[in-house]
């Protein structure tokens, strides 16, 4: 959803930094198992994220920071969640990263920087 804001909706104007938590950005073999529209956007071999991997130009100026759960047993592969710039988090869970306050301090170091490139921009975006 982040990713869909940022770089095919006009957010890269207003966001200048967005923190992902085991987001399955290059999808997950799990959605196999979903047989539903979000199961078939989370494939590997998804339209949606062959979008998502080639307007990736239009964000260009937005820093991405991929959070991959250790012991992540949704997004399998675990490399599939990560991105650009990435930290792994091992003996955290795909759930637990967002109760874990070794993620939240990352989080928060990693918005405390400096980056902003223009005034209008909101600080970042969590998802």
């Amino acid at each position: 959803m982040a990713r869909v804001y940022i770089q095919e909706l006009g957010g890269a104007r207003r966001v200048d930094r967005c923190v992902t938590l085991g987001t399955p950005h290059r999808g997950t073999y799990n959605s196999y198992w979903l047989n539903s529209r979000v199961g078939s956007e989370l494939r590997p071999d998804s339209p949606l994220l062959a979008r998502l991997q080639a307007s990736r130009a239009g964000a260009r100026d937005v820093g991405f920071l991929s959070l991959v759960a250790g012991s992540d047993n949704l997004i399998v592969p675990r490399v599939f969640a990560s991105h650009e710039r990435e930290v792994h988090v091992p003996d955290v869970g795909h759930v637990s990263m967002v109760f874990s306050p070794r993620v939240l301090r990352i989080i928060g170091d990693y918005l405390a920087t400096s980056q902003a490139t223009s005034a209008e921009r909101e600080p970042a975006c969590a998802v």
